[in-house]
């Protein structure tokens, strides 16, 4: 196990939130989820390290929200990521790269779209590339595909040895500016960065939700101030659009209702674990309420 500072902020003062043991596998020991005291992050500390290639977890697919991770069957034409893959002028050949690709739903669908590129997929949780190369297996699509578990902060490739890099709800672990010009020098000339990254859809957001996101993730801002990091990071917009509010009822907040009311009356008489539970209730409540005011916003931008 390592000791981490926090991934959003890099501070590395934290308070306990829960400890908790792997009632799902037996793992032995215990894990305890702590608070980043800057910037409000919750996440895993200490984690296990990647040089141990996550042994702490069984040889099956190890994933608790296994319903939200889900991408058994490629999405039909018309998904958002048709329309990002149409902006990228990617119409078959080249090399497409997944960065923070979880159990694949992005690249299973890239795989599709584009059926003569060669899809690498990195993610640090080597359970979801397996998951994910056993997908691809089933759609007779292994050929095309490499894996690799790796941080996106140390991305290990040449340079401009990509077409397009694609990082769908995932680049906020790094924060975008940091990420539009670490990436830049991975994509050949005249190729494409496209992410998806939660902004503000009003030029003044309900108190409410601002508070809510103040603590959650300082970095929210509104798609012009990203579309501002692309072009002085040396990019030009390709194009963006907002994402709508199913993408995250469906595959996200609508399962993870469902492990909240689970959770809540397994753990009724444990005041710690009701004030995790409490957290993400409170998480979807804001979603819900003011949806409208913000959400994923897709952005492709074009390496000159």
């Amino acid at each position: 196990m390592e000791h981490v500072a926090c991934d959003l902020c890099g501070s590395d003062e934290t308070r306990l939130v829960y400890r908790v043991r792997d009632t799902n596998y037996g793992t032995p020991g215990e894990f305890h989820l702590v608070q980043c005291c800057t910037c409000q992050l919750v996440y895993l500390n200490p984690r296990p390290a990647p040089s141990r290639d996550f042994d702490i977890y069984p040889e099956t697919t190890y994933d608790p929200f296994d319903e939200m991770n889900r991408a058994d069957e490629p999405k039909p034409n018309g998904t958002h990521r048709e329309r990002a893959r149409q902006l990228t002028q990617i119409v078959g050949t080249g090399r497409v790269l997944d960065v923070g690709c979880g159990t694949g739903a992005a690249a299973l669908e890239l795989a599709r779209l584009a059926p003569e590129a060669d899809i690498t997929a990195i993610d640090t949780h080597a359970p979801y590339l397996d998951e994910l190369e056993a997908r691809f297996l089933e759609h007779r699509f292994s050929e095309r595909l490499i894996t690799a578990a790796e941080p996106m902060q140390d991305l290990p490739f040449e340079d401009e040895a990509m077409d397009v890099l694609w990082c769908e709800a995932a680049i906020y672990n790094m924060g975008v500016k940091n990420a539009l010009e670490a990436w830049n020098r991975f994509i050949k000339p005249g190729g494409y960065l496209a992410f998806s990254e939660v902004c503000w859809l009003t030029p003044d957001p309900p108190a409410e939700a601002a508070e809510f996101w103040a603590a959650e993730y300082p970095g929210i801002s509104r798609p012009d101030v990203v579309i501002e990091l692309i072009r002085d990071a040396g990019y030009e917009l390709a194009g963006h659009f907002a994402l709508p509010a199913s993408s995250w009822t469906d595959d996200f907040y609508v399962p993870l209702q469902r492990n909240v009311d689970r959770l809540r009356e397994q753990y009724a008489n444990d005041g710690t674990a009701l004030e995790v539970i409490d957290m993400t209730q409170r998480e979807i409540d804001v979603f819900y309420k003011y949806s409208g005011s913000y959400g994923y916003v897709f952005f492709v931008a074009r390496k000159p």
